[in-house]
């Protein structure tokens, strides 16, 4: 999991400098995503289960070319 991370930054950065040398219209984006879940039947007062992943990556605009990459880290 810690390589994957890193991989992930890694590329993003890469994605992110590499835009200088393009003739297009380079652009990061990016969002969290959150979930929790409680059952009604537990007693307890916390939460059953919930999850948390970040979507990075970068999208490339040019008048012959456009791109997009996504990662989904968990």
């Amino acid at each position: 999991m810690k390589h994957l991370k890193i991989a992930a930054a890694l590329l993003v950065a890469g994605m992110a400098t590499s835009a200088f040398a393009l003739d297009g219209e380079m652009s990061l984006k990016g969002n969290v995503q959150t979930q929790v879940t409680k059952s009604l039947a537990d007693d307890s007062t916390n939460f059953s289960s919930g999850w948390i992943r970040a979507n990075v990556g970068g999208q490339y605009k040019s008048e012959n070319l456009e791109g997009l990459i996504m990662l989904r880290i968990f």
